[in-house]
């Protein structure tokens, strides 16, 4: 029936604890916190799972009232942590030592400790750990607990009303009470341990001076069969804080302990109203309380239970120098918690510090979401590995990380998304590197700039290299030793399902990169599942792979949306519900662009004027007539505009990104279209570097991946920048002021994409604006059509930087673009698979050879 409290042996270390526990019959330890931290939470729960011994409880939380705000922050902050380490041992509860008021406010403090326990709720029962308010006795009101009786406790835990809150009843603190029997038989179920510890006089501190059990006035028998008759039939406890038995060796203090419970005869049982114990395997909401004896057997059985951890407490797992990988995708799926989490510990310890993060799509936005600038502080980050970057308007205050960058405090590069997560799939599988030919011609080349975004960044990662008579670009294998990813449901064996979010994004990807070397696995969650509830093929990342889930049931969808059914593919929302976008040049743009599809074809969209083309279709009536592919993974429906663009309403699939990836460099679609910052000669596009306003761009992105294999490129923008005044009237484009500064220049000021390898490729490229269309040709870039209410030369030519090819077939724009109101667009249909068609007619399909 007992249990050895640490503090009863209070000089041994905890491998002697576990010892003399076992040595002396006694079924499982009382933990004090400091008996373990020198150890660590997760050794010393090792080393008493092998002994077979159960943690009966673990001291201890509490110390709700506190004189100011920023120091119940704190206190909060380490109940957090009591109860983590509480979950990581499998412990029976969390004693709760409530604290004494301050300025002599009973009332007040006993206010902030029912919030306080409030407050420590819902993370006790996401982890699974009772927590046992303990009564003192009224000598302590005034430096350990304002909780000073039975009556007062019992009252506390009715008040809050959660089987998670019980109580800790310690014979020391309340055998002299004179409704003891009553208040027990009344508390029943809620309590959570017992503790013994005899009164013995003289006393001579008011902490430390008492007695094993039998050594003084308490009736120990009668003590523990009220216990017993209560419906308490966990293990006793015998918890002695004594100046004499601690100056006794811990042997000799187990030794006696052992004899005093063995004095003290068990009662028989009896039956009570006590209700059963409820399973553990529930959700975490569902209020039900379990025995510490259940958790164990069911726990046993289980192949893998992740510690649920605050985020405070996960940041924890990071170590100095480590590689941290994030999955995101600006604010759509962000772990933007978890980051914050490590910022604060930085904040409290200077410590992690010199970190690298990868990041193969930007962690965070500037609408809200602060993703990595939570840990954008020199000292914490010593190195950015990213595809992309939080990005805003020119006039906002860019982002820390920005800052970082600009002033070369870190180093920092910007790799295509798509190679960046190819480059954990080559780390997950113990590979060297990836050789591809995304980023041959670009910034990303080592003949240009090797990606790197300052002059403190060393030249790394990415080399040219020749294989089979063929140039290539070569980058090396990242391996990160913590993973951070966020979902929407963990199960209680941590598998995750991603039903309420736009995308999965890489997150099996970076899992698999940080597991499969010997790191660890971080997933931010909104809630928490019975283990083995969800269904098998909607778990997108097995909870083999997570070894800490960070519950926050706020986490924000993507940008400013803390939840839209519609671009997670709950919900297929009336294509009316979109706003019909105004008539502009951009639009005229857009308008044009759709002159270049074919229905049902296969179509990616980037960022910018592009991710205006369908909702052109939709107002064409034609939104079904093209499949919309987009790298953080959504295949068909409408792409959605502006600050939640990477997410589409009414999906017809959502991809990993990592896989969509694999289609856009494989080539295996129709024909992108993207937009653009700046154009050359050669029809080389940049669109990732804006000089002195670089947040106003997120980098490269997966503009590299796309434009490498793309069978066409259409690009979209307007042929000038500045202020301008430029309008439609009378089905035509008038220019009453043009922009300062042309986007047509002798040399872009880093190459995003190189017009010579696609010429080189056969890749077609047509470069559509407000006033022209060009197209990329070898003798150089072309106009081919002009809007009507333009003037060649003036608009056109004179406006370039560099001589513009004019096309002898010279068209004007079809006059409908520039009208307002449906043009009554159709689409001819693209040819279907050759071996189809010749199915299809009868004929026999042309080989390869033949193609």
């Amino acid at each position: 029936m007992c249990s050895l409290n640490s503090v009863t042996v209070r000089a041994a270390m905890l491998p002697e604890l576990v010892d003399l526990a076992t040595e002396h019959g006694f079924g499982g330890v009382g933990l004090w916190r400091e008996s373990y931290a020198e150890h660590g939470v997760t050794a010393a729960a090792r080393r008493i799972a092998r002994s077979g011994l159960r943690v009966t409880s673990v001291c201890r939380g509490g110390m709700f009232p506190q004189p100011t705000p920023e120091r119940r922050s704190r206190a909060h902050d380490d109940n957090l942590r009591a109860v983590d380490e509480a979950h990581a041992l499998d412990a029976a509860c969390l004693v709760l030592v409530c604290g004494p008021a301050h300025d002599r406010d009973l009332a007040g403090a006993r206010a902030q400790i029912a919030d306080g326990i409030t407050a420590l709720l819902e993370h006790a029962a996401a982890a699974g750990i009772p927590l046992a308010v303990e009564p003192m006795h009224p000598i302590m009101a005034a430096d350990r607990s304002a909780i000073t009786s039975l009556a007062e406790a019992v009252d506390l835990v009715d008040r809050i009303g959660s089987p998670w809150v019980g109580l800790a009843v310690d014979s020391y603190h309340v055998w002299w009470d004179v409704a003891l029997p009553q208040l027990l038989a009344r508390s029943g179920p809620a309590v959570h341990t017992v503790q013994l510890a005899d009164w013995v006089l003289p006393i001579h501190g008011q902490l430390s001076s008492r007695g094993m059990p039998g050594e003084g006035h308490v009736d120990m028998a009668r003590f523990v069969e009220l216990s017993r008759r209560a419906g308490y039939h966990g293990l006793i406890e015998v918890e002695v804080l004594s100046d004499h038995w601690w100056s006794q060796p811990p042997e000799q203090a187990a030794q006696a302990a052992a004899a005093a419970l063995a004095a003290i005869p068990e009662p028989a049982p009896t039956v009570t109203d006590r209700p059963p114990p409820p399973s553990r395997h529930r959700h975490a909401s569902s209020g039900e309380r379990p025995t510490a004896d259940q958790r164990r057997c069911e726990e046993a059985h289980a192949m893998h239970t992740p510690q649920i951890l605050t985020a405070r407490r996960a940041a924890d797992l990071i170590n100095d120098g480590d590689v941290i990988t994030v999955s995101s995708s600006s604010g759509l799926g962000c772990p933007d918690a978890v980051l914050a989490g490590i910022g604060e510990r930085f904040a409290e310890t200077s410590s992690p510090r010199a970190l690298t993060s990868l990041h193969p799509i930007a962690a965070g936005d500037m609408s809200g979401i602060k993703g990595i600038d939570h840990i954008a502080r020199p000292g914490l980050l010593r190195r950015v590995v990213a595809g992309s970057y939080p990005s805003g308007p020119s006039k906002a205050e860019p982002p820390r990380i920005w800052q970082m960058i600009e002033n070369g405090e870190i180093e920092a590069y910007n790799f295509p998304s798509g190679v960046l997560y190819q480059m954990h799939r080559a780390a997950a599988a113990k590979q060297p590197g990836v050789f591809t030919k995304v980023g041959l011609g670009s910034f990303v080349d080592p003949d240009e700039t090797g990606g790197r975004m300052n002059d403190t960044t060393p030249d790394r990662y990415v080399r040219r290299a020749e294989l089979d008579e063929q140039e290539w670009l070569y980058f090396q294998a990242i391996t990160p030793n913590v993973a951070i990813i966020r979902a929407t449901t963990a199960d209680e064996h941590g598998n995750l399902t991603f039903e309420d979010e736009a995308s999965p994004l890489g997150a099996l990807d970076l899992a698999y990169a940080a597991h499969n070397n010997g790191g660890v696995v971080i997933a931010q969650v909104k809630r928490l599942a019975q283990g083995g509830s969800l269904a098998p093929q909607s778990v997108r990342v097995p909870g083999i792979l997570v070894d800490a889930l960070v519950v926050v049931p706020d986490q924000l969808q993507t940008t400013q949306t803390a939840y839209d059914p519609a671009i997670s593919g709950q919900l297929r929302r009336p294509l009316s519900a979109l706003d019909p976008l105004p008539f502009s040049p951009e639009k005229v743009t857009a308008r044009r662009a759709t002159r270049e599809l074919r229905s049902g074809e296969i179509v990616n969209l980037g960022f910018g004027i592009s991710a205006l083309v369908p909702h052109v279709l939709v107002e064409e009536g034609l939104a079904g007539s093209v499949s919309w592919v987009i790298e953080q993974g959504a295949v068909g429906g409408v792409p959605l505009l502006d600050f939640v663009f990477g997410v589409a309403q009414n999906p017809d699939a959502i991809m990993q990104s990592s896989d969509q990836f694999t289609l856009l460099q494989g080539g295996g679609f129709h024909r992108t279209m993207l937009s653009f910052l700046e154009i050359d000669a050669d029809g080389s596009v940049n669109v990732h570097h804006l000089p002195k306003r670089r947040h106003v761009t997120a980098g490269v992105g997966g503009f590299a991946d796309i434009v490498s294999a793309a069978p066409e490129i259409v690009f979209l923008g307007s042929f000038t920048a500045g202020r301008r005044d430029i309008g439609i009237a009378d089905g035509a484009l008038r220019i009453r002021e043009d922009g300062s500064h042309t986007k047509l220049v002798k040399k872009v000021t880093s190459p995003t994409f190189s017009g010579r390898r696609a010429l080189e490729n056969g890749q077609k490229v047509t470069y559509v604006t407000e006033r022209a269309v060009l197209e990329l040709r070898p003798e150089g870039l072309t106009v081919t059509e002009l809007a009507p209410g333009v003037d060649l030369e003036r608009d056109v030519l004179a406006r370039a930087e560099f001589p513009l090819q004019v096309s002898d077939e010279l068209k004007t724009m079809d006059a409908d673009l520039f009208v307002p109101g449906v043009m009554g667009l159709t689409l001819a249909a693209a040819a279907p698979h050759a071996r189809v068609a010749a199915l299809m007619n009868g004929a026999t399909a042309p080989t390869a050879q033949e193609r």
